[in-house]
């Protein structure tokens, strides 16, 4: 009776753990594939936001891009109130400093954006 008794729990032990192997496994592998397309697409966005960065021949053009958009809530309104008043005044008298001043600017916060990601 008592090996009988061993066999039975020994049985149900192994039913109740494979059952939840089962189950867990493939969501194990669902949240780690979730992780990694997360970070691919963020890796892509980050890529993106430096090209138009660096790919706009101007600073009114720059204010036109997606990355423009995407970025302008993480500055004051009081920043983005210069940009877009003295975007003008860039465009009509090529500084290159200014220009270069306010790509730097925007790749801070592209930077900024990395790290609170984690990407690097």
């Amino acid at each position: 009776m008592n090996d009988n008794l061993i066999i039975l729990i020994s049985a149900i032990a192994g039913l109740i753990s494979g059952t939840i192997a089962s189950l867990i496994a493939p969501w194990v592998n669902w949240q780690i594939e979730k992780v990694r397309t997360r970070n691919q697409y963020r890796k892509e966005k980050i890529k993106k936001w430096r090209m138009e960065i660096e790919r706009s021949s101007s600073f009114a053009e720059f204010l036109q891009t997606s990355t423009y958009t995407e970025l302008k809530h993480r500055f004051s309104k009081e920043e983005l109130k210069r940009f877009s008043s003295s975007h003008i005044s860039i465009d009509r008298n090529p500084d290159v400093n200014t220009k270069k001043r306010y790509a730097a600017r925007f790749h801070e916060e592209v930077n900024k954006k990395e790290k609170e990601w984690k990407l690097i």
